[in-house]
């Protein structure tokens, strides 16, 4: 996994759980079972099931 902030890859990682692998799978964002609950706002955000090039992830953040 990589995650990319305004087009600049801030986190690479590796085994993930496959969150979407079913119907009944539970995914959130800035919110989960042990942490205090996120405060602000997301915006823009896309979700992509493949890796972009960084070609495509640079015409993306214009």
């Amino acid at each position: 996994m990589n995650v990319y902030v305004n087009g600049e890859k801030q986190f690479t990682g590796s085994n993930f759980h496959n969150a979407f692998s079913n119907k009944n799978a539970s995914f959130g964002l800035g919110v989960n079972y042990w942490d205090t609950p996120f405060k602000g706002e997301m915006d823009n955000l896309r979700v992509y099931c493949g890796a972009l090039t960084p070609r495509q992830l640079a015409e993306l953040s214009r």
